[in-house]
């Protein structure tokens, strides 16, 4: 697994995701760790999908909790108003779904990857994972008014 090719895979996949279906102004950020990125953990949303393939780990989408209701209001098509806290969470899933997808389909088209099902988790179970882990794969999302993230970690 190279680290270096998989992360250009994860920006062009947050690319098509955010920028072209959800219409969202934003840029790579050069930082390459949670320390420089400038998220914050406060009212963060983490959602978390396990993956296995040619080689295995998970992924996160890190979203504060604003941009997640106004990521679902625009994928819903719905007034912030009415969008409950399950479909905020149902959504920052699904876009963890296809930005994960859409990295692995660049990545190598040859080999299947089997995607596991987005849960919501919090920071302490994403720290364990990392502790684990073999490598991180961390790309920064800085949009007009915050920071998110796309991170994979890889176990073997």
């Amino acid at each position: 697994m190279e680290t270096k090719h998989l992360i250009t895979m994860m920006k062009t996949s947050i690319s098509d995701v955010l920028e072209t279906m959800f219409y969202l102004p934003l840029e790579i950020s050069i930082s390459s760790n949670w320390k420089e990125s400038g998220v914050h953990e406060k009212d963060l949303l983490i959602s978390k999908l396990d993956f296995k393939g040619s080689f295995n780990g998970s992924s996160f989408f890190f979203v504060p909790q604003t941009l997640a209701l106004d990521l679902t209001s625009s994928f819903l098509g719905s007034d912030k108003s009415q969008i409950t806290q399950e479909q905020i969470l149902e959504t920052v899933g699904e876009i963890l779904n296809i930005m994960t997808g859409g990295t692995f389909s660049r990545y190598d088209d040859q080999t299947v990857f089997n995607l596991g099902i987005p849960e919501h988790v919090d920071l302490a179970s994403v720290r364990i994972k990392e502790a684990d882990s073999k490598d991180i794969a961390f790309v920064g999302i800085d949009t007009l008014d915050s920071v998110s993230a796309f991170q994979m970690v890889i176990e073997d």
